[in-house]
């Protein structure tokens, strides 16, 4: 692997078991930890600590309840300055919870940081501009955020704005290998972390926990039983994610730890809350001598320091299986032509497309050549144009969904990047896919665009858009989110209207190693192999390919509609193809599912609506609701196969040959799910035209995946796509326009098509095609559709 940037952390810090935990992660990855943050309540949020008479009350001077700070043994704090050897900054926390949406925006002025009258997020903008006032190498910000997107959003929002990079190693801690709720207490242990329990508030634990070490195998044992019968074993519930208890680190491995922190008995008060919730009162602390130290070198405390493997279980299976697959074949080491010859000319497609839906606008070929010769004024004029049509019509950019970008040459990212960026003034951009396709662009052509709107009520559209590097997927610090989810609606939808199922566009995934966002390589490699880069390819094609099964997972996604594997390059194809199409089989097959556990399989009524940060807010009732199953994806038990016999049960495949992707990369995989509903599959194949039908229950909406044989010229090729696209009196079956509203029609080929007389369709030319079985094809079609409705 590459050596990985360096960073220089502010660390911030709460007291909790999770906060100091991060910091052994952050050093573990190479950087350096040069400062802690702290945020404490101030005056007005509190009691006076001598207050004994009313120590019963909710508020108090040790717990405020803040949606985003843990404040309980704050008064322990300044100890850590000492314990730690590291300088501690510490804030007054001002203001309260305004802004309490999932995911967070700045109100008017709180850009300058004024925190008299802000959310309490915004306290974190002073504290940590005056440790960047102290420590200007400071470029980066640590939290121990798990499972809160509350959180994570909020730390993400400020550090990204004071140009800090967010660093979050503990996300999604418990869905990593080897994917259990308990193991990082377990890694705690290892380690030789002490974190003590000083709060309860969960039903089934009770004044017998407090003081408890956390990472303690008794103690673990324990809260498994107390909250298991309560059904409170998942959703981070025995890592104290919902508020289930708060926890204070008192000790941990010399390599970070100089000394402890020592609580005495007489110095601990147990006050009984609302609620049925018990805490610990801190009313004195001081270090000692860690005594007899036993850690070893600071290389022991990182060999026990557990990093989470790069690939899950399931994935490694997948990648140990490519290794075994005999794929070559005698053309692999040759380059080879991508079809029929085209010229591309001045106009090969009308510009400026579009076609609506009830609920959803696609606008797409946007180009502008006429701006002049520069990918920066060419984008810049789409940009401006779009923001146009889009005010016209009286609908936001922030509504855009999914964006595509085809660019002449990937080095005009950066300038695309930086006029593209400010088009969004909300939280949650766009996903995004964008790939080079060179010389296969209209002569003149610098930049080609393509957009999906969502024309419904901006909050029924959701995003996941993590910017912190961790060890979950790679970390989304640009312009676009992870993916944006839309209700699959057919009918005009407001405000909080119930839908049947949700479609997710989830950006193209690029194989990044998420914790130092550096491009995978297999170094095991040899010279022979590295002729073609097919070890290299076979990891990046896995690695890109669990990017995109994570985020279904968190998107609660149970089929892939559709998925494109865009790769570069001119050697091996037909292996290549045969790799990507066997990678996506096997993710896609019940029997080698990635995603499986020995849990049963993910009820119909999932919620993904739930945040962990919510729960904690509502544990002074002590009770938890029942757990929910583990999500699958695949989940196969959501699958209606309504085919005539039965062969349309796999998610639809392509691989798109184009010029170039970003950062080098030989493959990105995109892909559009569908959540929240069942899934009819339905098609037709011959041996010319195979068409895949994808229709969540209940929405009157689908994709539709196509694929024409290689083996046509291009005259029988333009023939098959019109009797795909238009009513074929001959083969009504296999006719999109006999049963639905085709609202676009995106084709991928190597041909020259003529396709002016054909409405709403994308034409994208490429390199080559690939379709299932890793076989070449003349053009993939992919068509978002609405069932047309009699009248």
């Amino acid at each position: 692997m590459k050596k990985t940037q360096s960073h220089q952390v502010i660390a911030l810090i709460s007291g909790g078991k999770d906060s100091l935990f991060s910091i052994l992660h952050c050093l573990a990855n190479g950087h350096q930890v040069i400062a802690l943050a702290n945020l404490y309540p101030s005056e007005q949020a509190s009691l006076s600590a001598d207050d004994e008479d009313r120590s019963h009350e909710r508020l108090r001077p040790d717990d405020t309840d803040s949606y985003m700070y843990q404040t309980i043994g704050h008064a322990v704090i300044p100890l850590y300055e000492e314990a730690l050897g590291i300088p501690l900054y510490r804030q007054e926390i001002q203001g309260s919870a305004i802004d309490t949406a999932k995911s967070y925006q700045a109100l008017n002025g709180q850009e300058r940081g004024d925190v008299s009258h802000d959310d309490e997020t915004e306290s974190l903008v002073p504290l940590l501009r005056r440790i960047v006032a102290n420590h200007p190498e400071a470029d980066a910000v640590s939290t121990g955020a798990i499972l809160s997107d509350y959180q994570r959003t909020r730390v993400e929002a400020v550090a990204t704005r004071l140009g800090l990079v967010p660093l979050a190693y503990l996300w999604q801690y418990p869905s990593l290998p080897p994917g259990t709720e308990t193991s990082l207490l377990a890694d705690m242990r290892r380690v030789g972390q002490d974190a003590r329990i000083i709060k309860c508030a969960s039903g089934g634990l009770d004044a017998g926990f407090l003081w408890g070490n956390v990472a303690c195998e008794q103690v673990v044992d324990r809260l498994t039983r107390a909250m298991g019968r309560f059904g409170a074993l998942d959703r981070g519930a025995l890592l104290g994610e919902g508020g289930e208890y708060e926890t204070l680190a008192v000790d941990g491995p010399a390599l970070l730890w100089k000394r402890r922190i020592v609580v005495g008995q007489d110095e601990r008060v147990v006050l009984q809350n609302g609620g049925g919730a018990v805490s610990l009162r801190i009313k004195g602390a001081h270090l000692a001598s860690k005594g007899m130290v036993t850690d070893g070198p600071d290389e022991d405390v990182f060999t026990r320091l557990r990093i989470p493997y790069l690939l899950d279980a399931g994935f490694e299976k997948i990648l140990c299986s490519l290794r075994d697959l005999d794929v070559r074949s005698k053309d692999d080491n040759e380059t080879e032509p991508f079809g029929p010859t085209f010229k591309p000319t001045e106009s090969m497609q009308p510009c400026w497309q579009s076609s609506r839906g009830e609920m959803t606008w696609f606008i797409w070929n946007m180009v502008s050549p006429e701006a002049g010769s520069s990918p920066e004024s060419q984008v810049s004029d789409i940009i401006c144009r779009l923001k146009q049509l889009l005010y016209t019509e009286g609908v936001s950019a922030d509504n855009i969904c999914f964006t595509t970008v085809y660019l002449r040459s990937m080095e005009s990212f950066p300038v695309i990047n930086k006029v593209y960026a400010p088009l969004f003034s909300k939280p949650n951009p766009p996903s995004r896919v964008t790939v080079g396709l060179g010389d296969t662009l209209p002569q003149g052509v610098q930049v080609k665009m393509s957009v999906i709107v969502w024309l419904g009520p901006r909050g029924m559209r959701e995003g996941l858009h993590v910017q912190s590097k961790s060890y979950w997927a790679p970390a989304n610090i640009g312009p676009y989110s992870q993916a944006i989810s839309i209700p699959a609606a057919a009918v005009k939808l407001t405000d909080d209207a119930p839908h049947a199922a949700d479609i997710v566009h989830v950006a193209g995934q690029i194989p990044l190693v998420p914790a130092s966002m550096s491009v995978v390589q297999d170094d095991t490699e040899d010279d022979a192999a590295a002729s073609n880069h097919l070890p290299t390819f076979r990891l990046q094609t896995v690695l890109s390919l669990q990017h995109l099964w994570r985020i279904g997972m968190a998107t609660r996604v149970n089929w892939w509609a559709s998925g494109v594997a865009f790769v570069a390059g001119d050697t091996a194809l037909e292996t290549k193809a045969r790799i990507a199409w066997e990678a996506w089989k096997r993710c896609s097959s019940p029997d080698e599912d990635p995603s499986s556990s020995s849990q049963e399989d993910a009820q119909e009524d999932d919620d993904d609506s739930f945040d962990i940060w919510n729960e904690r807010m509502r544990h002074a009732q002590a009770v938890i609701s029942k757990p929910e199953a583990r999500h699958q994806l695949p989940n196969h038990g959501m699958i209606d196969d309504v085919s005539p016999a039965g062969s349309m049960l796999e998610s639809a495949f392509l691989m798109i040959q184009v010029d170039e992707l970003p950062r080098g990369c030989e493959i990105e995989w995109a892909g559009v799910g569908i959540a929240k509903a069942r899934v009819a599959l339905s098609g037709w194949r011959d041996e010319i035209v195979s068409v895949q039908e994808c229709l969540p229950a209940g929405t009157g909406m689908g994709l539709c995946h196509a694929t024409i044989a290689h083996e046509l010229g291009d005259e029988d090729v333009a023939l098959q796509l019109d009797r795909i696209i238009h009513v074929d009196s001959q083969s009504p079956e296999i006719s999109l326009q006999a049963k639905y509203q085709s609202l676009l029609v995106t084709v991928y080929t190597d041909r020259n098509l003529a396709v002016e007389n054909s409405p709403n369709v994308n034409l994208v030319r490429c390199k080559s095609v690939w379709g299932p079985g890793g076989h070449r094809i003349a053009a993939g079609v992919v068509t978002t559709v609405e069932v047309k409705r009699n009248t």
